[in-house]
């Protein structure tokens, strides 16, 4: 038995100037309309999915794959898990600029006309909060492909290379996801945990703590007093290059620890803080920091950011005194 799957994109351009991107698990990403028409009964689609949902494989990028199958039973299996592996990609877009681009339905669709959907209920929005159109050139999808890649190798849990093995299997991929122990995951998995809920987050307060616990969460050491001051120091000298951009960071994660302080604890922002331009800058401020820090984790230092904490505390310390 022979199965189509396709999965729509929401608020994403890509320009491939002529190239096919093949991204995770022999997905191509394009928006080759012939290829739908070719592959699939159109009519049908509409009939089994809604035009809505088809105007999404109509009017925006899709990743397309096919497989071969002895029977119907594993195709649910593979969408489930094909879902969190484009969706996993598509997170990875957030290292190469900010975005709200995500993936919307994936459908799967055999020969005898056998049809199965499954939908990725989570939205992201950027920095703003806003949900806006953004585009990615080819270059920018390999760069993004490549964080997958690198974010793969450092995780506790082999997101790909295990989602790969499962199909071969025929296991289920993290069945109980919501019963992983916390402490399982290192210090870069659980910011990157924290990031995932900052752009899930439109409403711009729980956006911002969010943005500050994944920075804390990298750079705090079992740390005793003076806290918020230690993570901004250590911050601005692991990414500052000179003494003035280095006060200009100090000083950003400070203005965001003031807006964590404030809503963490339910209290009200002062006057000057409860400004949605205030906000948004503090917002954007933050995760352009963020990912200036975890691009250099993760292309240079991942294996620092693994340490111990007594280590890790002397290797900040180098930083500031080295």
């Amino acid at each position: 038995m022979k199965v189509n799957f396709i999965c729509s994109t929401i608020l994403m351009e890509i320009d491939l100037s002529g190239q096919n991107f093949f991204g995770v698990s022999n997905y191509v990403l394009n928006q080759d309309l012939n290829l739908i028409a070719k592959e699939f009964n159109a009519d049908y689609l509409v009939e089994a999915i809604g035009n809505i949902e088809f105007d999404f494989y109509m009017k925006n990028p899709f990743f397309y794959s096919r497989a071969e199958f002895e029977n119907r039973e594993p195709i649910f299996r593979w969408t489930e898990i094909d879902t969190n592996l484009l969706q996993y990609f598509m997170f990875c877009l957030w290292f190469v600029k900010d975005n709200s681009s995500n993936i919307l339905l994936l459908t799967a669709v055999s020969d005898d006309n056998y049809i199965l959907t499954n939908r990725k209920e989570t939205s992201v929005s950027n920095s703003a909060g806003d949900h806006t159109l953004t585009k990615f050139t080819y270059k920018e999808l390999e760069e993004a492909y490549e964080f997958l890649l690198i974010i793969d190798k450092i995780s506790s849990v082999k997101s790909i290379e295990d989602a790969l093995q499962v199909k071969k299997r025929g296991l289920i991929l993290n069945p109980d996801y919501h019963s992983e122990k916390y402490n399982a995951r290192n210090r870069i998995e659980r910011a990157l945990l924290f990031l995932q809920i900052a752009r899930s987050q439109s409403f711009l307060p729980p956006k911002i703590s969010f943005y500050v616990l994944a920075i804390e969460c990298l750079f705090s050491a079992n740390d005793l007093g003076e806290i918020q001051h230690k993570i901004a120091e250590r911050v601005a000298m692991y990414i500052g290059r000179s003494s003035t951009e280095k006060q200009i960071i100090f000083e950003k994660i400070k203005n965001g620890y003031k807006i964590r302080s404030k809503y963490l604890h339910g209290q009200t922002l002062s006057k000057s803080q409860d400004k949605l331009d205030v906000l948004i800058e503090i917002s954007n401020e933050l995760d352009d920091l963020v990912r200036q820090i975890l691009k250099k984790v993760l292309r240079e230092d991942s294996a620092k950011f693994l340490l111990k904490e007594e280590e890790l505390t002397l290797w900040f310390n180098s930083l500031l005194f080295g």
